[in-house]
């Protein structure tokens, strides 16, 4: 489920965290266009796009992230560039757009260690990592999310329950649910230790898939709940549409609705899957 999927992304100031803060995010950073120098605008755009990455607006948010490589100045604000860089291959990897994500992260690892930059090169191999999870490369996801973990821990040690939600979904594609379940649930006490709600949204949805395959259906209805209300929260919809399908795949599982309750709850998701750009999902939910 695209809940599953999350690439670590980069920003210089804190994105809102509420639904209402987010709608006043994109508020600001629009008046802002008509008011910054034309030399910073790349920079705005790039601000912009994050903020619709991280809510879940993927297409969108490439547009955005276009425009700002287009008009960062890759010689005067070259970590800016790899910033760009490193957001719109997040975004390609959510959206399914595989074919240029690769070489994004290529080219903003390229930039950061150029300017000496060692742990934005790092995040980079980590969202390499992301891709290889996406386009089904086990072996590679889990020697790059491997060495990414390495210079996680040489250089910024927070950032381990991140990778752990990774290696868990290498885990999965692999078919080793039980030892995937007890990485998210190392992930997901750090994650409380630390007061992050964003990635431990998308931990507990990897959870919930976890608890599917490995049988446990009330448990998975209980961990998609709660990444469905993190995700609301947060004011993505795209991700809590997509926890929303894991918890009624659970209650498929659990026989406890009536058939007619089942098709019709799952026939309003698919809609409004297909409208939030989640084709897969919607698929699955038809």
């Amino acid at each position: 489920a695209a809940a599953a999927r999350a690439p670590i992304t980069e920003a210089d100031v804190p994105m809102p965290a509420e639904r209402g803060r987010t709608s006043l995010g994109f508020a600001l950073l629009l008046r802002a266009e008509s008011l910054v120098e034309p030399a910073e605008r790349g920079t705005l755009y790039g601000q912009l796009g994050l903020l619709l990455l991280r809510t879940g607006r993927f297409r969108e948010a490439i547009v955005r992230f276009d425009a700002a490589i287009g008009l960062i100045d890759a010689r005067r604000q070259p970590i800016e560039l790899a910033r760009a860089l490193l957001n719109r291959a997040a975004a390609k990897i959510e959206s399914g757009v595989f074919a240029t994500a690769r070489h994004d992260l290529e080219r903003c690892a390229a930039l950061a260690r150029a300017e000496g930059r060692h742990l934005l090169a790092v995040k980079a191999m980590h969202n390499l990592g992301c891709y290889y999870v996406a386009v089904g490369d086990v072996p590679a996801a889990l020697r790059t999310i491997g060495e990414a973990a390495d210079g996680f821990a040489a250089l910024s040690p927070s950032w381990r329950p991140v990778v752990l939600v990774d290696v868990a979904r290498a885990l999965l594609l692999a078919g080793l649910a039980a030892e995937a379940a007890t990485e998210l649930d190392g992930a997901l006490e750090l994650f409380r230790r630390q007061r992050v709600s964003h990635h431990r949204a998308h931990a507990e949805a990897v959870r919930a898939e976890a608890s599917l395959l490995m049988g446990d259906a009330d448990a998975a209805r209980d961990w998609a709940r709660r990444a469905r209300t993190g995700f609301r929260r947060r004011g993505n919809d795209a991700a809590a549409a997509a926890a929303a399908l894991i918890e009624l795949q659970a209650e498929q599982h659990r026989a406890a609705l009536s058939p007619r309750t089942q098709a019709t709850r799952a026939f309003r998701l698919g809609v409004q899957l297909h409208e939030l750009g989640l084709r897969d999902d919607a698929v699955a939910a038809r």
